[in-house]
């Protein structure tokens, strides 16, 4: 779980905003981010690690933004390691409105790869 702790505090010195977790149902502010996380896969040698962002705006366009900073962080260039884990990479995510606030959202999952 490191790896996470690692990738949070790098997305809140990144952009200003500290991630919470699971709902955005209690927004303090905007923008905002929460996030979910869980493992995978472990096989003792390598673990896999499935990550949400949910960024919430009160314009898409802001949205977008705030995700490509984050991609630019936190995706893996090439095969350099970053964060404690071996592998960072965006495997889906989608746009919605918030039934909860009317409030524009981006969702991006990212796939980690970690040493056991």
């Amino acid at each position: 779980m490191n790896v996470i702790t690692n990738l949070l505090s790098a997305i809140e010195g990144r952009t200003g905003i500290e991630p919470t977790p699971f709902s955005s149902k209690n927004i303090a502010s905007l923008p905002c981010i929460s996030y979910t996380a869980y493992r995978q896969g472990d096989n003792a040698v390598v673990e896999s690690w499935r990550f949400q962002l949910r960024f919430t705006a009160e314009t898409l366009a802001k949205a977008v933004e705030l995700e490509e900073q984050v991609a630019d962080l936190l995706v893996s260039l090439g095969d350099l390691a970053d964060f404690g884990a071996l592998r960072i990479e965006i495997n889906g995510g989608g746009a919605l409105e918030d039934p909860e606030t009317g409030l524009p959202q981006l969702l991006t999952y990212y796939d980690i790869t970690t040493k056991s």
